[in-house]
């Protein structure tokens, strides 16, 4: 055999291992995305997926952004077009979506890792939906939902849609929050974070990169 057949045969060989690797990491990746898409098993109680994986598979869905200047890496997207919106949050992030379409849509929570095993709660971010009339009044809409409305608070465009930033504020319980309002198509929109620590300086720059990024479809 000639050398030039040794050659083509080593070639072969090599282009034949690169194919079966990139067949070997599309069927991980395509299994990944089953896992969490159909099974929904990141939801699940007493189920582990590693943080890989669930990037992994998002990032096959192409569910992944990142935006440096904002200091953004690998977020996840999540589109809820029932509702018609986006929302982006940070992967270390857990996420649940409730069945109803009204109501508390969506809740995402940050957690302290202890050394002990025991993990307690940073953050909490919530989506909800509230339905009303086309006429009625957001102030008491708001007042019924227990938020007393300040005059200061004005009308800006966040989103996409006009809506209003509150700042921090109360609820009932005396905890502090801060949240963001719309009103359109006879339904109120917020967007609300509770965040937990005493130093929260993180959880709220956070949460401002999650109001820069969440918008109406």
């Amino acid at each position: 055999m000639s050398n030039s057949d040794n050659k083509e045969g080593d070639n072969f060989m090599a282009i034949a291992i690169i194919f079966f690797i990139v067949f070997i990491v599309a069927v991980v990746t395509f299994s990944a995305y089953l896992l969490i898409d159909i099974t929904k098993v990141s939801n699940l109680s007493n189920v582990h997926v590693t943080k890989n994986i669930k990037m992994a598979a998002n990032d096959a869905k192409g569910n992944l952004y990142s935006d440096p200047q904002k200091g953004i890496k690998n977020w996840i997207v999540y589109a809820d077009r029932q509702n018609g919106f986006e929302i982006k949050y940070p992967n270390e992030y857990e996420f649940e979506r409730s069945n109803s379409e009204e109501g508390r849509i969506i809740t995402l929570k940050r957690k302290n890792a202890s050394h002990q095993g025991t993990d307690s709660l940073s953050c909490a971010v919530y989506v909800d939906v509230k339905r009303t009339s086309d006429s009625a009044s957001l102030k008491e809409e708001l007042e019924r939902m227990g938020i007393l409305w300040k005059d200061e608070w004005k009308q800006e465009d966040i989103g996409g849609r006009s809506g209003i930033r509150t700042g921090n504020i109360k609820d009932s319980e005396g905890r502090e929050r801060e949240m963001v309002i719309w009103q359109f198509g006879g339904k109120i929109f917020s967007l609300q974070e509770y965040h937990f620590n005493e130093d929260s300086a993180r959880e709220s720059e956070t949460f401002k990169k999650i109001i820069s990024e969440f918008k109406f479809l």
